[in-house]
């Protein structure tokens, strides 16, 4: 791309976005829930690009010495997934410190009374 050349986006709500009729390649962007289309000519609001809507989490568990298992409040995208206890970054997998499968991360050792465990993540909806 040449320096100086700016992509302009159309953009704003959802509800205005189905109202439009965009140009074959034209970009919109939905402000209020985050999605990105694209423009044939044809479909009115143009075609989703993406139907992802990205959030970030950051879940929090204290547990009882006999815990293993916690359930994520929200599905990860795994790619995104930072697991942390009492401040030290844990490495994923089977001969690591977790696993993840869905909701659900197991640790390989007891969380115990007094510990933290932290898990950040970017949620797809």
């Amino acid at each position: 791309m040449a320096d100086g050349v700016e992509i302009y986006f159309r953009r704003g709500p959802e509800a205005r976005r189905v109202e439009e009729l965009p140009s074959p390649g034209e970009p919109l962007w939905t402000t209020d829930t985050k999605i990105l289309y694209v423009g044939d000519g044809v479909t009115p609001g143009g075609i989703a690009v993406s139907k992802t809507v990205v959030e970030e989490f950051t879940d929090e568990f204290t547990e009882d010495g006999l815990t293993r298992v916690v359930v994520l409040s929200s599905t990860p995208d795994a790619t995104s997934v930072r697991v942390h206890l009492n401040g030290l970054l844990q490495r994923e997998g089977e001969a690591n410190d977790y696993t993840l499968a869905g909701l659900t991360l197991t640790t390989q050792y007891a969380v115990y009374p007094g510990d933290l465990l932290v898990v950040e993540y970017r949620a797809i909806s």
